[in-house]
C-alpha cells in the first residue's frame, strides 16, 4: 500500500492522497491486521457512498455497515461455484457469438480490429444474459448505448473539473429541493461534463427499468423463460419467480434476497471469508496499524505502527501488493503467468496477503471483496479459451498509451481527434487479428 503522512493536519495525522508531504510504503502485514482483524473499523468513505448512491441507488455499491454485509451474504449464493457451473453453456453462447463478430470483420478486409471495444460488449453480454437475462446483441454493428455509458462513466467520475463539487459542494446541496429541482437545475447549468454524466445516467436508468419490466412480465410464463438469452437461470429470473410466489406484504428485492438466502445455500466451500481489505476507506475508530518493517517518519524517526484518529482517509494502492519484489521476488513487474504453473516463494505464503483470489489484491478482500469474482475468473477462461483456438493477435501499428481514469484504459496515441458520442477521446486497442487457420498455412 502506498500513502503519505501529514503531521500538520487539521485532525492530527492523515493518510491522504490531497495531503502529500512525504511517502511511505506500508506493508502487507499493516493490511492484514488492520483490514482483516479490525475491519468493522474500516468502511468506504462519505464521498464514495454518496456518489454511488446518486447514480445507482442503494444497492451493495451504495451501502455501510450491517446492511451491506446483508445485502453481501444474501448475494453470495447466486455467485457461488454451483451457480456458475449452471451458467457455464450461456457463457459459451456470448463467446461464440464473439468469435464470430471478429471472423466476420476479418473477411470483411479489416487489417487492424479495436480488440477492447469487442471484449467490453462482450463483458457487457456475459453480465446481460447471466444476471440480467436479456441482451445487448453482440453481432450487431453499432454498441448499444448502455455499453458506451457503463464503459465510459468512470472516466467521466475522474475529470479534473469534478474534484472541487464533488467533495466541497455535492455534500451541501445533495438534498436541496425536490428530486425534480435538482434536475432542472442540472439541466441549466452551462456545464458540459455535467451533462455527459447525466446523459449517461439516464441511458443506465432507462434502460435497467426496461430490462426488469420486461423480466417481471416474462416471468409468469416458464416456456418464455427459456427461450430468452439467460434461459431462465440468469439472477433477474431467480429473483422475480421468487417474488411472484412471495404473499409478504414486504418489498418484491428484499422478499426476493431472504428467499434467494434460503433455496439456493451455497455449499461450505462456495462460502467466502470475511476478512482483509477495502479499497478507500476511513477509520470509524482510533486504531493503529502495525509494520512488517520499520519506516522512517518526517521527523528522522523510526516507526514501527501508524496511529490513525477516526475519520482518517486511507489510499491503498493494490498493485504495490501485487508487484511487491519483496513478496514476489525481483522479477515482481514482469509479465509472467507461468509463474503460477511452478511452485510460489515461500514469501507469498508468509506474507498472508488478504485477497480472495491467488494471493492477490485485484479483487480486495473482506466485505468490500469483488462478489463476482467469480463470475469474472469464468468469464476470462471461456473468452481466451475460444479466441485462442481461432485468431492469432499482434500490435498494431498505432502505439498504445494506458489512462487512469479511475480504472486502467486503454487509447490509441493519436486518438484525441477520434471522439466518441460523449465528445471523449474514444477508447481502444487496436490489434492485428487474423484467423489462426491462414496464419499458419
Amino acid at each position: 500500500m502506498v500513502a503519505s503522512l501529514d503531521s500538520k493536519a487539521s485532525s492530527g495525522p492523515a493518510l491522504s492522497m490531497f495531503m502529500i508531504r512525504k511517502p511511505f510504503s506500508t506493508s502487507h502485514q499493516s493490511g492484514s491486521h488492520s483490514f482483516a482483524q479490525d475491519q468493522h473499523l474500516y468502511e468506504s468513505t462519505d464521498d464514495m457512498i454518496l456518489a454511488n448512491t446518486l447514480v445507482f441507488g442503494h444497492g451493495i455499491f451504495s451501502t455501510r455497515g450491517n446492511h451491506h454485509n446483508k445485502q453481501r451474504k444474501l448475494l453470495f449464493p447466486l455467485f457461488s461455484p454451483t451457480q456458475m457451473r449452471v451458467l457455464t453453456p450461456v457463457f459459451h453462447d456470448v463467446a461464440n457469438d464473439l468469435c464470430d463478430a471478429i471472423a466476420r470483420q476479418i473477411t470483411q478486409g479489416k487489417s487492424q480490429i479495436n480488440v477492447l471495444e469487442w471484449l467490453s460488449r462482450t463483458a457487457l453480454e456475459f453480465v446481460a444474459r447471466g444476471v440480467l437475462g436479456t441482451s445487448f446483441d453482440v453481432h450487431n454493428e453499432i454498441e448499444h448505448p448502455y455499453s458506451v455509458s457503463i464503459k465510459s462513466f468512470p472516466r467521466i467520475m475522474t475529470f479534473p473539473g469534478f474534484i472541487f463539487p464533488r467533495f466541497f459542494i455535492l455534500p451541501y446541496v445533495k438534498d436541496l429541493g425536490s428530486p425534480r429541482f435538482r434536475r432542472w437545475v442540472v439541466d441549466m447549468l452551462p456545464w458540459k461534463s455535467l451533462h455527459i454524466l447525466r446523459d449517461m445516467v439516464d441511458v443506465m436508468h432507462n434502460t435497467s427499468i426496461a430490462i426488469f419490466g420486461l423480466k417481471k412480465d416474462s416471468s409468469a410464463n416458464k416456456d418464455q423463460l427459456s427461450s430468452e438469452p439467460g434461459k431462465g437461470k440468469d439472477l433477474m429470473s431467480v429473483l422475480c419467480e421468487i417474488s411472484r410466489h412471495n404473499a409478504r406484504t414486504v418489498s418484491i428485492v428484499s422478499s426476493a434476497f431472504f428467499a434467494v438466502k434460503a433455496n439456493l445455500a451455497a455449499a461450505e466451500e462456495d462460502q467466502l471469508s470475511d476478512s482483509e481489505l477495502l479499497a478507500q476507506i476511513s477509520a470509524q475508530a482510533d486504531t493503529i496499524i502495525p509494520l512488517s518493517k520499520p519506516i522512517t517518519s518526517i521527523d528522522g524517526k523510526p516507526m514501527t505502527e501508524i496511529q490513525l484518529p477516526r475519520k482518517t482517509f486511507v489510499c491503498i494502492s493494490l498493485n504495490a501488493c501485487n508487484r511487491d519484489p519483496a513478496i514476489w521476488g525481483a522479477d515482481a513487474r514482469e509479465w509472467r503467468p507461468e509463474r503460477w504453473l511452478s511452485p510460489l516463494p515461500e514469501t507469498v505464503a508468509n506474507a498472508k496477503i488478504p485477497g480472495v483470489y491467488s494471493s492477490l489484491m485485484t479483487f480486495y478482500g473482506g466485505h468490500r471483496s469483488c462478489i463476482g469474482f467469480k463470475f469474472t475468473e469464468l468469464e476470462m477462461k471461456v473468452v481466451l479459451s475460444s479466441l485462442l483456438q481461432q485468431f492469432r493477435f499482434a500490435l498494431g501499428d498505432k502505439k498504445i498509451i494506458w489512462k487512469m481514469n479511475g480504472i486502467n484504459q486503454p487509447m490509441a496515441e493519436d486518438s484525441e481527434a477520434d471522439l466518441d458520442k460523449y465528445g471523449l477521446p474514444r477508447l481502444q486497442l487496436p490489434l492485428r487479428v487474423t484467423l489462426l487457420s491462414d496464419s499458419d498455412s
